[in-house]
């Protein structure tokens, strides 16, 4: 196991994950260049003109990011194909790029709210919204190429066995998450485990018919517990959270 886990970190490698941070963190500086569109709001505090101000430079802001997703696309095959080289742990790697990404939406929101003063609600939703949907192509890389390790880690392991610790825990954060579909995204959010080994259990999950999947009009997946298929030795009740949750 290890030995084939350690041929699949050589072969298909996420490298220097230094490469990686700074490919985003050249999006933080492509994108707070755009901040500086607020700065003009800070001349029109008064009647109708703040909120025709405000209007103009969140459409700016939008028009200039818009291209951010189609530069950000191809960089991570080039890091990829560059990552054949030192090892490192994969799980973990991801897990650090996801905080990464996390951490700059939150300061490029703040960022453009700081700028904004007293701008409304309607105004700072905006904002996240558009920086949301910016980098969300970023997001999808990241988790393709996850998709791409956990495929290959699969191959060489042959067959993946659900750990019952890790099946509660998931279980738990359903229960915790409430009544209704859950994207994987939101699971992990929340739970203490590899992001690897959190899908290999969904999958699991899934080809036994405890999970279904639900997919929205733009084909994004969540999953829906179906408590019916639960293996007999699952005791409903006594799920609760746990180490991995």
């Amino acid at each position: 196991m290890e030995e084939s886990k350690e041929l699949v970190i050589q072969t298909v490698q996420l490298s220097t994950m230094s490469d990686v941070f700074s490919i985003i963190l050249s999006v933080v500086a492509l994108i707070v260049t755009i901040i500086g569109f607020f700065a003009s709001l800070k001349f029109y505090r008064d009647g109708v003109q703040l909120q025709n101000s405000a209007n103009d430079a969140l459409s700016k802001l939008e028009e200039k990011t818009k291209n951010i997703q189609d530069q950000i696309v191809g960089m991570f095959d080039k890091t990829l194909d560059a990552a054949i080289s030192k090892g490192a742990e994969v799980d973990s790697s991801f897990d650090d790029l996801d905080k990464r990404l996390v951490s700059v939406k939150e300061s490029l929101t703040a960022e453009a709210i700081k700028e904004l003063g007293a701008a409304g609600d309607m105004q700072i939703n905006k904002i996240r919204d558009i920086v949301n949907e910016q980098l969300s192509r970023i997001e999808e890389g990241i988790d393709l190429t996850r998709v791409r390790t956990e495929n290959a880690l699969n191959k060489s392991n042959n067959v993946y066995t659900i750990n019952p610790n890790i099946y509660e825990a998931v279980l738990c954060a359903f229960k915790r998450l409430g009544d209704r579909p859950v994207s994987q995204a939101e699971l992990k959010s929340i739970m203490k485990i590899p992001a690897s080994i959190l899908s290999s259990t969904i999958k699991k999950m899934v080809e036994v018919g405890q999970l279904r999947v639900v997919s929205d009009d733009n084909g994004f997946k969540s999953y829906v517990v179906d408590w019916d298929s639960m293996p007999p030795w699952l005791d409903y009740n006594s799920i609760s959270k746990n180490s991995y949750g």
